[in-house]
């Protein structure tokens, strides 16, 4: 019975993908969720609910929804595939399967500023050997800083 979140933008990806997107997206996946009201949209950036905000990228595929959560006086931002491991982090490091790299460049840059000014903690759903770092910004660009576990927090 739960909601399911995703951004109009990505829905619509969803329904007529691109030859790159087509072996990502199944409408069997999704399609049911939405025909049973239980997918909503995301339209714009913004405060999702209390300690939740959502930032919405269109370099890795369109609409690609970024959790900002706020939780013991931090902000953790669960990167997915905006920026898939340690490995990313560099600028020009963006992954061939993104739609847009130019895109996703411009889109971490605004976001390593904030991320560097705002000590956010970034974390990582594809890096198998790291979950979580800080950002510095070093005479070679933004770099990880501090690597450790969600638990650490």
């Amino acid at each position: 019975n739960a909601t399911y979140y995703c951004s109009k933008a990505q829905w619509e990806s969803a329904q007529k993908p691109n030859p790159r997107e087509k072996a990502s997206f199944f409408s069997e996946n999704f399609q049911s969720l939405f025909e049973e009201g239980r997918l909503e949209f995301v339209h714009e950036d913004g405060s999702f609910c209390q300690d939740v905000d959502l930032e919405i990228k269109y370099g890795h595929t369109d609409g690609l929804l970024v959790p900002i959560i706020h939780y013991k006086e931090r902000k953790i931002a669960y990167t997915a595939d905006f920026i898939a491991s340690v490995f990313n982090i560099p600028l020009p490091y963006v992954p061939s399967f993104d739609i847009d790299p130019l895109k996703s460049m411009q889109e971490k840059e605004e976001f390593y500023r904030r991320a560097v000014d705002q000590n956010y903690v970034l974390f990582f759903e594809h890096d198998y050997y790291n979950q979580c770092c800080t950002l510095k910004l070093t005479d070679k660009g933004v770099r990880a800083d501090t690597i450790f576990t969600l638990t650490e927090i």
